[in-house]
């Protein structure tokens, strides 16, 4: 769920949460799931957390 407000005087609703579009996006979840095998070693260890 994303938190948005409206933009002062605009009328406008913002985003508050960051993009897909940000270039550290793509790294960071790569990284995430680079991530999962080390501390999950199967799904089903996964699926019990």
């Amino acid at each position: 769920m994303t938190s948005a407000t409206a933009a002062p005087g605009t009328g406008r609703q913002v985003d508050n949460e960051p993009g897909v579009g940000l270039r550290h996006t793509l790294a960071v979840f790569h990284g995430f799931v680079d991530h999962l095998p080390a501390t999950y070693s199967d799904s089903d260890t996964f699926n019990e957390h």
